[in-house]
């Protein structure tokens, strides 16, 4: 997945000159074509959006027993930063909570817990699962996810820190409750 720019180009590793097709969709549009590139020139596809696809299939090839391929390589852009929607905390039963909220997108979600009156952590403070009263990680799927949170007590008070980062590697804003 490329996850930071919205050019794609591609260069072959060898000095020969090779012969592919292309193809492309995003959200502005789709193209595709076939040319010729050599090991310092070949194609540039630019102004791919946060949901672009490319399809590149190489020439045909036939081993000695008569099987044929192609190479393809299919490469998706997501620039795509995932949400985080209907966060709730339940109240505190003996030492625990459940903490619930609903991701734009599948993830892995990351939250700590902190002493109410503590100053708010970064991301990747969140991410790198730090000092707090209880924290914890897993698999968010995109729809309704309830986690418990333990090691509470009722008669404080708290702010939960979440975040969401979806497999090419984005991350949401901070969610606080």
């Amino acid at each position: 997945n490329i996850t930071s720019s919205s050019t794609l180009t591609m260069t072959p590793s060898t000095s020969a000159t090779v012969s592919y097709s292309y193809s492309y969709t995003n959200g502005t549009g789709s193209g595709s074509g076939s040319q010729g590139c050599s090991s310092t020139s070949c194609h540039t596809i630019s102004g791919l959006n946060s949901s672009a696809t490319v399809t590149f299939t190489g020439p045909t090839e036939t081993d000695s027993y008569g099987n044929t391929a192609a190479a393809t390589l299919v490469v998706t852009v997501d620039k795509s930063v995932p949400t985080i929607a209907s966060v709730t905390t339940s109240s505190i039963s003996g030492s625990s909570s459940n903490l619930t909220f609903t991701p734009s997108e599948a993830g892995t979600y990351f939250y700590l817990v902190y002493a109410f009156a503590d100053s708010a952590p970064s991301a990747s403070t969140i991410i790198a699962q730090g000092t707090s009263i209880s924290e914890g990680t897993s698999s968010a799927v995109s729809a309704s996810n309830v986690v418990n949170m333990s090691g509470l007590d009722e008669n404080s008070s708290y702010k939960v820190y979440l975040v969401v980062r979806d497999s090419a590697g984005n991350i949401s804003a901070v969610s606080t409750t």
